[in-house]
């Protein structure tokens, strides 16, 4: 048995104009994102409103172009220079280390006062 899938040829046909253009490198180019894959570019124009309606982004003016680029869902940036899980949370030995050496520091000229003196005996 057979069984039959409908294929969106909209949605196929956009991928496929966006693919054939230049468009994905002007992308890149205008958002300063070069780390943008084509997968995550495509996805995002399919996901477009502009997509939807059928604009045609090869003979928009420059200006809509960029106004376009511009409004796409992307992903946010990944720093390149992350630290990991680990490093963001220290163990609290680790955080509370320069307050303790504080707190030691402070406490060196009075740890004379703080030891115990045994009372002389008077009258023995």
């Amino acid at each position: 048995m057979t069984q039959h899938v409908s294929i969106d040829h909209q949605t196929a046909t956009t991928a496929a104009l966006f693919a054939d253009s230049d468009l994905l490198d002007e992308i890149r180019s205008v958002l300063k994102r070069p780390d943008l894959g084509d997968d995550v570019l495509l996805s995002a124009l399919a996901s477009s409103p502009a997509a939807r309606h059928g604009i045609n982004h090869v003979t928009a003016m420059p200006q809509d172009r960029e106004t376009f680029i511009r409004t796409l869902p992307v992903p946010a940036p990944r720093h390149g220079l992350e630290m990991p899980q680990h490093d963001l949370n220290p163990p609290l030995a680790v955080r509370f280390a320069p307050l303790v050496a504080l707190w030691h520091r402070a406490l060196q000229p009075l740890a004379p006062q703080l030891k115990r003196v045994p009372v002389p005996a008077k009258d023995r």
